[in-house]
Order: C-alpha cells, then structure tokens, then sequence
C-alpha cells in the first residue's frame, strides 16, 4: 500500500484508449465513501486528487473502472 500523509492524495493513471472512466474511493467494508472521476478520457496520462480531510486515517482503495478494464489500487491515509 501507498502512505499518504496530506489530506490530498494524488495518483496518476495512464488511459491506452478513449473511454468511459470511473474512479472511486471505498473504504474496507467495500463502501464508496466518494466518486472521484466519472466522464470519458482521451489516451493519455491523468493526475487525480482526492480531498480526503473529511476522513479518518485509515486504509482506502481506488478503483479504475472502465468497460473493459478494472484496477484497483490500496493506499493508507495518515494525517
């Protein structure tokens, strides 16, 4: 997992192809606590921040989902 010590977490992903995207923020009950990204991309390479100091400190997942293709990636929020 990734530390993240600000209360704005930032990722970068990189798109091979045009497509619907959705990235969101679940908690470890497997909860969307926020919907970070929901819109078509153009191939290419985005940076994504999420505001989380309306959060505890703990583990999240983002996931990256598009029609044909899902990631999901861990990070630990640490105030």
């Amino acid at each position: 997992s990734t530390p993240l010590y600000s209360s704005a977490a930032s990722d970068v992903y990189k798109r091979q192809n045009q497509n619907y995207t959705n990235i969101s923020v679940y908690n470890l009950l497997g909860e969307r606590i926020d919907k970070l990204v929901s819109d078509n991309f153009y191939a290419g390479s985005y940076s994504i921040k999420w505001d989380a100091s309306a959060f505890p400190t703990g583990v999240y997942f983002l996931k990256l989902t598009t029609p044909s293709f899902s990631e999901t990636r861990k990070i630990m929020y640490l105030k």
